[in-house]
Parts: C-alpha cells; structure tokens; sequence
C-alpha cells in the first residue's frame, strides 16, 4: 500500500467548511481515477487512534475523480482546540485504505 498523502487544512471554527479531494493516478496530479462506486469518509480527531470528534461522508463525482466533504458550523463548532489529526478512508470493493493522514488546524474568527 502506498503512503497516505499528508496535506494540512485549517478551518474557522464555526464556519461552514468544504474540503475538495481529487483522486489521481498519476504524481503531477492531472489524470482523475474513476472513484464510481467507491466511499469516502473524512473523520477529526484530537490525535490518530482516537475518536473522531466530527466526521462527514464524501460526496462522489466518479469520472472526475472529485470527493467533497462538507463541514456546516454545527460540526466545525465541535472543533474547540486549535490543532486536530484528519483522515480520509476510501471502501473500495470492501477494502479500506487510509489515503490521506495529516493535521487540521483551528482558527477561531475575528468577527463575532
């Protein structure tokens, strides 16, 4: 298997968030996999290994290879501290695979 991709997100508590995944098959990231058929979860924990504090299922555009997680501010409101572990899990054929593992970082907005 290979190694998750690691690409670090920072969200605003209480904002509506939306994460865009593209699958693809080759390094410059230019040609989409076909995902039809396949899931995807996206899940925040404080750390690896721990219970995810919010958690949303992809939404899949298979020929293009799109994944989009949303986020409303009734889950990004869950995100107290200022630095989380994210995941993304692909089932594909009943198999799992961890595709991305890397850090979440949370701002809290000027604005009231």
């Amino acid at each position: 298997m290979a190694k998750p991709a690691s690409p670090r997100l920072t969200f605003v508590r209480s904002d509506d968030e939306t994460c865009i995944v593209v699958i693809t098959s080759d390094a410059a990231g230019l040609v989409p996999v076909d995902i039809t058929g396949r899931t995807y979860v996206m899940s925040i924990a404080l750390f690896p290994g721990e219970t995810p504090v919010t958690s949303a299922t992809g939404t899949v555009v298979g020929a293009t290879g799109t994944v989009t997680f949303s986020f409303p501010e009734a889950k990004t409101v869950l995100l107290t501290g200022s630095l989380y572990w994210y995941d993304v899990v692909e089932t594909a054929s009943g198999a799992e695979s961890t595709i991305i593992l890397a850090q979440l970082t949370v701002l809290t907005g000027v604005t009231a």
